[in-house]
């Protein structure tokens, strides 16, 4: 009878222990799925972009109209990668404009119809670009410290 006390003790606490084990790696896990995990920001060039706005005064207008969002900010380490998407019926390209002292332009690009170019960002600051194919077409990337 003492020996089968003790055996039953001696499960219940290697039960309870089990138990225990898997709830604290139930708790790391479900701790790390909860940190934000990087994603990917899109810029699309609609449909229509490549038509000249009337009235254009020579001059790089920042509009949905041109790349949807114009001004995006971004996030290092959290969603810096941006996809440009190509949705309008011609080429544009993204053309780098300024960028934070001491980083190397961005883009310089041509994407075709239905094509993308995509660019990870790592230097906090304001990046502006335009489609030197249609100048009228602007926009900005903010980049802010993760």
């Amino acid at each position: 009878m003492l020996k089968s006390r003790a055996t039953s003790r001696i499960l219940w606490a290697t039960i309870i222990i089990v138990i225990v084990i898997i709830a604290i790696i139930g708790l790391y896990l479900y701790s790390g799925s909860m940190k934000p995990k990087p994603s990917t920001l899109q810029i699309t060039i609609p449909s229509g972009a490549k038509v000249q706005p009337s009235g254009w005064n020579g001059s790089i207008l920042i509009s949905n109209l041109y790349f949807d969002p114009s001004v995006l900010k971004v996030v290092v380490g959290l969603n810096n990668t941006v996809v440009w998407r190509n949705g309008d019926s011609t080429q544009h390209t993204i053309y780098t404009v300024s960028v934070p002292t001491g980083v190397t332009s961005f883009g310089n690009v041509s994407i075709q119809p239905g094509g993308s170019y995509t660019y990870t960002f790592t230097t906090p600051g304001i990046y502006k670009y335009y489609c030197n194919i249609h100048p009228w077409m602007g926009g900005e990337v903010i980049v802010e410290s993760g």
